[in-house]
């Protein structure tokens, strides 16, 4: 079966199986951390669901629980109460079918390997995949993330921009539901940056998964996304859950012209300069 193949048909199960339901969600999750004279709560009472197919993204103020949302939806770290669920389950580790691609995506790619030996890393614990499927299907993700020329080549030997490619192939590799991405492209310059936007959404077109996405740039949050979700700080609660109805593809350029656009960008802005005591009338943009 190849890859597409593969993937219509689990678009199919996905239907079947979730048919009103999210495949993720956050259900009243409290997160806290021991202090002294008691404990530091981070995230307080957050709801959120997912739906198959949703590319939610959370934006907010520096510090408010942005990544550590990531992690509970990852089962990467427990909550303190309520409870996260993928497809129904409760996440108490990792579950197969959710995977997360770190900020610091060059730590989270092993050095020693060729770039497809990293690709099909995550494939190697599957013992109903040898060694020959295994190869096909790191070679056919290398092409759709443009790196075919480059499968014996070491991370070392790759840009930035080529490094967080090849993250990005890794975790789709195993054909996961969710993809959770945490700032994937901060570190990098603007047309990299820009290059690799229009890759994620292509592949999460392509695909049919679901991507939750954090990031502190609201332009690039409401260019990808279906939803924008902006929390509170101290400790972090849903302030704006926001569909974004825009047909894709989206051009940058237009887009950040359209009214709409501006209108959501300018609610987006309010909610995160509110609570970092900034105003438009401060000379702030």
């Amino acid at each position: 079966m190849t890859l597409p193949e593969t993937v219509a048909s689990d678009r199919a199960t996905r239907a079947d199986e979730q048919a009103g339901h999210p495949v993720l969600a956050a259900r009243d999750v409290v997160k806290s951390y021991p202090a002294r004279g008691g404990e530091s709560v981070v995230l307080d009472h957050v709801d959120l669901d997912m739906a198959d197919g949703d590319f939610l993204t959370i934006v907010g103020p520096s510090g408010c629980g942005k990544t550590t949302m990531l992690q509970l939806l990852a089962g990467l770290s427990p909550v303190t109460s309520g409870a996260v669920r993928f497809t129904g389950t409760v996440v108490e580790s990792p579950p197969p079918g959710v995977v997360y691609v770190f900020q610091q995506f060059a730590k989270s790619i092993f050095p020693w390997r060729t770039v497809l030996d990293n690709v099909v890393f995550g494939l190697e614990r599957d013992r109903g995949i040898d060694r020959r499927r295994r190869t096909e299907i790191g070679r056919e993700m290398l092409v759709r993330v443009g790196l075919e020329a480059y499968e014996r080549h070491y991370p070392s030997q790759l840009s930035g921009g080529m490094q967080q490619r090849l993250a990005i192939a890794r975790a789709l590799a195993t054909s996961p539901r969710v993809l959770l991405m945490d700032e994937p492209f901060s570190a990098l310059d603007a047309l990299t940056r820009a290059k690799l936007q229009k890759l994620v959404l292509d592949l999460w077109r392509s695909l049919g998964i679901t991507v939750v996405f954090v990031t502190h740039d609201i332009e690039e949050a409401l260019l990808l996304s279906t939803r924008v979700v902006a929390l509170r700080k101290s400790p972090a609660t849903v302030d704006i859950d926001l569909r974004v109805d825009f047909a894709h593809p989206r051009n940058p350029v237009t887009l950040g012209e359209d009214p709409r656009f501006l209108a959501m960008r300018r609610q987006l802005l309010d909610s995160i300069y509110r609570q970092e005591g900034l105003s438009y009338e401060d000379g702030a943009r």
